[in-house]
């Protein structure tokens, strides 16, 4: 419901049902039985499993499933915007945040994680598919559509597949690995 009333206002639909799940969460934990307490955490972690599972279902059809134009320019100036994007974001709002955190500040290394573990793109997968489908009633060539749906691939592979394997790198040579410090005290301080 909320999904439909947020897209009748022209807001974020997704935003819509992020709200209406904390919102319920909150709300909702009051009113379940102790059973229901302990069940609801492994039925949603599975839940989010199977819809992962989905997505990346989609995303390795897709790579037949569509015509693709590669365009390996505009793929690596589009990844490169990617990545100077989110650090132009993580960065700032880290140290905005550490301006009012007395304790538990988000350290660099801990922002470097960040800003290296945050590109996926199944939000902008599913966009790329609707414009391919619907490229001529938009005004865009279907070559341009087909650019555009192979380039997100391509950023969706690369963070997956090249930098998602890089991350236990990544994480050891930041010192985040051990368990005394690091992610986790982060974790934990959220």
């Amino acid at each position: 419901c909320s999904y439909y009333l947020c897209n009748a206002i022209e807001f974020s639909g997704i935003m819509g049902v992020f709200m209406t799940a904390r919102i319920i969460g909150h709300h909702a934990t009051h009113n379940i039985s102790r059973y229901a307490k302990e069940v609801a955490p492994f039925v949603f972690k599975t839940l989010a499993a199977i819809a992962e599972c989905a997505v990346f279902f989609l995303l390795g059809t897709s790579l037949w499933a569509y015509e693709h134009k590669w365009n390996a320019g505009f793929c690596a100036v589009t990844m490169l915007a990617c990545l100077v994007s989110r650090a132009v974001v993580v960065f700032p709002i880290s140290a905005f945040c550490n301006c009012f955190r007395r304790f538990e500040k988000i350290h660099s290394a801990i922002q470097v994680f960040m800003w290296y573990s945050g590109l996926r793109g199944a939000i902008a997968f599913g966009l790329a598919v609707i414009l391919h489908g619907q490229a001529e009633e938009v005004g865009v060539s279907s070559e341009n559509a087909s650019i555009i749906l192979s380039c997100t691939l391509c950023v969706i592979l690369s963070t997956v597949l090249i930098m998602g394997s890089g991350a236990p790198l990544l994480l050891s040579s930041l010192g985040l690995d051990r368990p005394e410090g690091g992610l986790d005290e982060l974790i934990l301080s959220c």
